[in-house]
């Protein structure tokens, strides 16, 4: 929802030296916000290529050059894997695949806890899915700050 982005964003202070990835951009209006809060780039990433094609055409219209946004498809998991060995000490990687999916989140906080991925997550859960209290608790160590927004919450995280 805008209202939860906006307050994710504005308890993010400033993001001017970041990367922003998306690993499930789905429009794309999360990287887009970060552009526009400052991120130094952005990667999109969907497995959906009807996503991807929102995705580039949302960047066109919004007039964002190709240099400072790269669009990917792909499924996260994989792309994870394939780039752990980065340095993401500057950047943020947020993960909002659709709620329902609990395989796929629980994959992916493994991925966390093994610290195969290192530095800021933001992680979105629906609130309402009956696996999203285990989820948080399976975190909650690494829970720097928790916004809520209705029945949707974005855990922010520090992993190293």
């Amino acid at each position: 929802s805008v209202l939860l982005r906006r307050r994710v964003f504005d308890s993010a202070q400033d993001i001017s030296d970041r990367v922003f990835i998306d690993l499930c951009a789905g429009s794309g209006m999360m990287g887009i916000e970060a552009l526009s809060r400052g991120a130094q780039s952005i990667s999109l990433l969907d497995i959906s290529k009807s996503s991807i094609d929102f995705i580039k055409r949302n960047l066109e219209l919004l007039g964002v050059e190709s240099s400072v946004a790269q669009v990917v498809k792909g499924d996260a998991l994989s792309w994870i894997k394939r780039n752990r060995g980065l340095d993401f000490t500057k950047t943020i990687i947020f993960f909002d695949p659709p709620y329902h999916m609990e395989d796929l989140y629980n994959d992916f906080v493994k991925l966390i806890l093994e610290r195969k991925i290192q530095g800021e997550v933001w992680l979105e859960i629906g609130l309402k899915e009956k696996f999203s209290s285990e989820l948080r608790s399976r975190v909650s160590d690494l829970i720097s700050k928790e916004i809520i927004q209705g029945d949707r919450c974005i855990l922010k995280l520090f992993v190293n």
